[in-house]
């Protein structure tokens, strides 16, 4: 027997054989392949994006809140250092020694 009369056996050929002829081609193998690791098994999957854009969009929406949440207490800071006398009676129901504090509360409707 020479050498190329010697035939090789592909033990997958039957598993080949099945597959439609446009599965068989080695350049569509290697691009499924690759789409599926992208998809699944990389660092920058899918998921993986999906996950970090939820996230970056939940603290672009923290940033909004407590950027509100400075400008209301800036907004009171000012207040109070401007009245700090308005503001202590206010709050805090303070006095001189011969007033006389009556706190009527609005009830709303």
């Amino acid at each position: 027997m020479a050498l190329g009369d010697r035939k090789v056996l592909n033990p997958f050929k039957p598993l080949v054989n099945k597959l439609p002829t446009g599965f068989r081609n080695r350049v569509f193998l290697i691009l499924a392949i690759f789409i599926v690791w992208m998809l699944v098994f990389d660092k920058a999957s899918v998921y993986t994006q999906y996950k970090l854009s939820r996230t970056v969009n939940r603290l672009q929406n923290d940033k909004i809140y407590y950027q509100n949440q400075i400008k209301e207490v800036e907004a009171q800071h000012q207040d109070m250092e401007n009245n700090a006398e308005k503001f202590a009676r206010e709050r805090y129901f303070m006095k001189t020694n011969d007033e006389d504090v009556f706190v009527i509360d609005k009830l709303s409707k």
